[in-house]
């Protein structure tokens, strides 16, 4: 029986040492992410958003390639992954950026009754926790660089 009693400590024991050599073995997605490189060094903190330029882009079917000036000096170059209209007034893309590490691009455009247009997006590098929000300033669009752990990740 002790010989019984001290062979389950001893098993208890390695088991614990194992799982805690690979817990630390595996480093955690937010540590992945703190030691990633950025993407984005070269890229300024705030973008502006050259939005007249975009109507082409929402147009793109899926699967195809196509450079989207964001700004002059910023652009995004991949593939439309996703390209969706939900009625009249919203549509949108979502545009994976080979040039930026697979971030994505999702942008969209609500078109309101009296015809004015507002847009939503946002930039996200999944790799490097990297990201970018559209926000709108004295009727001018920017593209914001923010702490990605504020944004809602699908």
């Amino acid at each position: 029986m002790k010989n019984l009693k001290q062979a389950a400590v001893l098993m208890f024991l390695v088991g614990g040492c194992a799982m805690s050599a690979q817990s630390q073995e595996q480093p955690t997605r937010q540590k992945q992410i703190a030691n990633a490189p950025s993407v984005f060094r070269e890229v300024k903190a705030k973008i502006p958003f050259a939005a007249n330029e975009i109507s082409h882009t929402l147009q793109l079917r899926e699967g195809t390639k196509n450079k989207v000036f964001i700004a002059p000096d910023f652009m995004l170059e991949g593939e439309i992954v996703s390209n969706f209209r939900k009625n009249k007034q919203v549509s949108g893309i979502q545009l994976k950026a080979a040039n930026y590490g697979g971030a994505l691009l999702t942008l969209s455009r609500i078109t309101e009754e009296d015809g004015s247009t507002s847009f939503t997006g946002r930039i996200y590098n999944r790799e490097t926790g990297e990201a970018y929000v559209l926000t709108k300033e004295n009727d001018q669009y920017f593209f914001v660089k923010t702490n990605a752990k504020f944004l809602l990740v699908d």
